[in-house]
């Protein structure tokens, strides 16, 4: 019989592990290109060896204008050109006040390089993260995590459920034993896996500001804390209001439970509103889609379940109405 042993590991090498970490997010309105981007900077990065642009969105229709967004774009341009030439405050920019404005093109290949060379210079690594009493948590302190997304279904050939933990302090490690914070339970770390893409590799070791999904994780939701030996909880993800509905229904009804397995993902991976459960018809799911219109709104947990639900005999789903 074998015992997991913890590893040893100072302070000082949490410190270093988490400086050498990047952090910041690619955010942008849909079909802006920010799958094109992130293959130009892992391009760039050496992390892949080719990269192209993305075409697979070429048939959606495109965002519209929302009332009173020209004045507030032209005043949002004004403000730009007002500041431009300003030097550089760091503090500022960790304090989300100021942000650097640079132009580069991934499409074409231009000046992705520079950007990546500023990202490494200006992006801020794993800092101590507020709990939800204010108090900070040192990176270097004992393990904490949190989770941000949920997802199901990525194995076709297996039903696993993946709960993607970012690391917030100290050293993660496969197989500790953690305790989670919304439960008090222990969970068991012992199918951490890191993933690129499709590929997937065991996650020995991890450390501020890396990206770990454990596997078979069904008692972890979206906004949940991780921690080890210290408690800690983190303030959850906002909670929109929801603007568009889908109703989703099967189509026998004596065929109905088919629907439970397909309704279920949807519940944990991000749709807090949804409402599972029959209703008037059907049980009802909503997701907030702010700068689309039409009766049919692109919503990628839905659509990502009617292909579950396509699998499975005797179910299909009702566009339902949508409002603002």
């Amino acid at each position: 019989m074998t015992h997991q042993t913890t590893p040893t590991v100072s302070n000082l090498d949490i410190l270093a592990q988490a400086h050498k970490r990047r952090t910041f997010a690619v955010i942008s309105h849909p079909d802006a290109g920010k799958s094109t981007l992130t293959e130009a900077l892992l391009l760039h990065a050496h992390a892949i060896d080719r990269a192209g642009a993305v075409h697979g969105k070429a048939g959606r229709r495109g965002t519209v204008s929302v009332p009173g967004q020209d004045w507030t774009n032209a005043a949002e341009e004004s403000a730009l050109l007002h500041a431009e030439g300003h030097d550089h405050d760091e503090a500022l920019f960790l304090r989300a006040t100021t942000t650097p404005v640079l132009f580069c093109a991934a499409v074409l290949n231009f000046g992705v390089h520079q950007l990546l060379d500023t990202l490494v210079e200006f992006a801020p690594p794993a800092l101590a993260r507020a709990d939800i009493t204010g108090r900070q948590r040192p990176v270097n302190g004992d393990f904490s995590g949190f989770v941000f997304k949920v997802q199901s279904g990525m194995n076709a050939s297996h039903r696993d459920h993946v709960a993607f933990v970012r690391v917030c302090s100290g050293m993660f490690y496969r197989g500790m034993v953690v305790t989670q914070a919304s439960t008090g339970r222990p969970f068991a770390t012992k199918y951490a896996q890191q993933m690129f893409g499709r590929e997937r590799t065991m996650a020995e070791q991890a450390w501020p500001g890396d990206i770990v999904g454990l596997i078979n994780a069904a008692s972890l939701r979206v906004g949940d804390s991780l921690y080890d030996s210290k408690p800690v909880e983190y303030p959850p993800l906002p909670v929109f209001a929801p603007e568009y509905f889908r109703a989703v229904r099967p189509a026998d009804t004596s065929k109905h439970k088919p629907l439970g397995p397909v309704q279920h993902p949807l519940a944990v991976s991000g749709c807090r509103s949804g409402v599972p459960g029959y209703r008037a018809g059907g049980p009802h799911f909503v997701r907030r889609d702010g700068v689309r219109r039409g009766r049919s709104p692109t919503i990628t947990p839905l659509k990502v379940s009617h292909r579950r639900a396509e699998q499975r005999p005797g179910t299909r789903d009702v566009p339902g109405r949508s409002r603002s």
